[in-house]
């Protein structure tokens, strides 16, 4: 991406957020809504901070460790890279800032690009299986069909939206389940690279000094990309790797639900079980993965004011009250502490966006 489409990346992104946001709240009552955030006992927020703080402690520890085969990396190392792309996630549509941690590391650790990106990938997988599974534990404990629906800034939701949602997740979950398998078993991936190399033959069209151009140039650059992305798939090497990067998972998908319930202990009106908190969570992760504007802006908060409508919270206000402070409070520290790691770094973020993957991929001896 050029740096003058990157600029002009951050003005769509900060005007369809602003967008989104006046969308979302124009036709909300403010005095009311303002009168409830200011009933919110904030000292709840404190240990919440900490939650939140302990969780992405959790992520950079497991992506340290996915990261192992192809990159022998310090915490800090791993945590600022972590920090900005999950900043430009929240500021950038099409979520470009997974591409930072893969520029970063291969500027400044010399680390492949698509390696990397694998890990990257590799640690999407498993927080989608962990959704998945905490959906399943969430639907054996408490029953979140819902026959209305709920309309906010311009989303309409219903059980059927959820339904949607979910059913794109566990696809997309066996996709890449399917995907990591392939390219991390190796008969399978030499197989698919003796394909890639054999479909030159194909272009029987061509004259044979092109077709072997073709073969050495695009073919092999292919599955020099295929060798990196295997490289950054080897956790499934290690089963102790794999065990501790589940266990990690399965941390912080913890607590994050343990989030909600000290956000509900803030919150007048949020009076629901542990369960009912988690599921709030898990319902609203699967309405966010839907297209929406950078930071999820409107369809959060509606996401959240259809999941505690599912459990009988009928006060708009405080369902909005209640959601709109756990967006921000989730935000925020992704938000800030990604600009606080660049300046650590020294990263300028226009800059490390611009960069791509520009090493050879048909150098497959690269680290």
């Amino acid at each position: 991406m050029s740096r003058r489409k990157l600029v002009i990346s951050f003005f769509v992104g900060a005007v369809i957020s602003v967008a989104a946001l006046y969308v979302s709240f124009k036709n909300v009552p403010l005095a009311g809504l303002s009168g409830y955030l200011g009933s919110l006992n904030y000292w709840w927020f404190v240990p919440l901070f900490g939650v939140l703080v302990l969780s992405f402690i959790l992520r950079v520890i497991r992506w340290r460790i996915i990261l192992h085969p192809i990159a022998r990396l310090s915490f800090w190392e791993c945590l600022h890279p972590m920090m900005i792309g999950f900043m430009m996630n929240c500021i950038l549509p099409a979520r470009v800032g997974e591409f930072a941690r893969p520029a970063i590391l291969h500027q400044r650790h010399g680390a492949t690009f698509f390696g990397v990106l694998a890990t990257v990938a590799a640690e999407r997988v498993l927080d989608l299986l962990g959704l998945l599974l905490m959906l399943i534990v969430t639907m054996k404990s408490v029953d979140i069909s819902f026959a209305g629906k709920v309309e906010f800034a311009g989303y309409v939701l219903s059980q059927s939206t959820l339904d949607t949602a979910i059913t794109a997740m566990v696809r997309m979950a066996v996709v890449l389940v399917l995907g990591v398998g392939a390219v991390s078993v190796t008969p399978v991936r030499l197989l698919m690279e003796r394909a890639v190399m054999g479909s030159a033959s194909v272009l029987v069209f061509l004259p044979k000094a092109l077709r072997e151009r073709f073969r050495e140039t695009v073919c092999r650059a292919v599955v020099g990309i295929m060798e990196r992305i295997a490289a950054g798939f080897g956790l499934m090497k290690s089963p102790l790797n794999l065990f501790l990067c589940v266990a990690l998972t399965a941390g912080v998908w913890l607590l994050a639900a343990y989030s909600y319930i000290l956000a509900a202990k803030a919150a007048p009106g949020i009076d629901l079980g542990y369960m009912e908190l988690t599921a709030v969570m898990v319902i609203i992760c699967f309405f966010i993965s839907l297209p929406s504007a950078p930071g999820f802006w409107g369809l959060w908060e509606a996401g959240g004011i259809f999941a505690l409508a599912v459990f009988g919270v009928s006060d708009r206000t405080a369902a909005l009250g209640f959601t709109l402070a756990v967006h921000i409070i989730n935000l925020a520290p992704a938000i800030l502490g990604g600009f606080v790691s660049a300046a650590i770094m020294g990263v300028n973020v226009l800059k490390i966006s611009t960069e791509n993957a520009d090493e050879s991929p048909a150098s497959p001896g690269a680290t």
